[in-house]
């Protein structure tokens, strides 16, 4: 099964956004996915690419986790059957090689994924609606007056400034009832 992930980064030669094609193989998508999970912008720190392809990049580190654990797993299940006389200074080494390379990409998936959810709740926060984002303007221009005035925390500031605005407001709807 492939998913296709659409970004907004081009090539330097062309100006066609790229699009991934994911195989849902572990080991080998990482790197495909690497190209999103590196490019976080520094002003909007969001990643390129819109929240749906954020949710695939999110299900293909979990599925990475999930082969990392898997494999540390049979590694161990190999380990309890082998016979330890038989087992050399170097087999151990390299044994422990892998189990320290899965146990880090697993950790790396796991630091991936909170920098997705992080950027997919920050996405959901947004505010688009045009009135409810200039009546958090007006909450906040008042909080700031509040606050340089009275000396007061900015929360409490907010607070105070919500509670003005809910009663101009109430006080206007009553005005053109009447």
């Amino acid at each position: 099964m492939k998913t296709t992930i659409n970004t907004t980064l081009t090539r330097h030669d062309a100006e066609a956004p790229i699009a991934l094609e994911l195989n849902h193989r572990a080991f080998s998508d990482v790197f495909g996915l690497g190209l999103i999970l590196r490019s976080k912008g520094r002003l909007e720190t969001q990643f390129a690419t819109d929240a749906s392809g954020l949710q695939h990049c999110k299900q293909q580190l979990e599925y990475v986790q999930n082969q990392c654990l898997w494999g540390l797993q049979g590694i161990g299940g190999l380990m309890v059957a082998a016979n330890p006389a038989e087992l050399c200074k170097d087999d151990l080494a390299s044994v422990g090689g892998l189990i320290q390379n899965l146990a880090q990409l697993a950790e790396d998936a796991i630091g991936h994924m909170e920098s997705v959810n992080s950027d997919l709740v920050d996405r959901a926060n947004q505010i688009e609606d045009p009135k409810q984002a200039a009546h958090h303007a007006d909450v906040h221009r008042e909080a700031v007056e509040i606050w340089r005035n009275q000396r007061v925390s900015y929360a409490d500031a907010v607070a105070m400034a919500a509670g003005r605005l809910s009663v101009r407001l109430a006080d206007a709807a009553a005005t053109e009832e009447a």
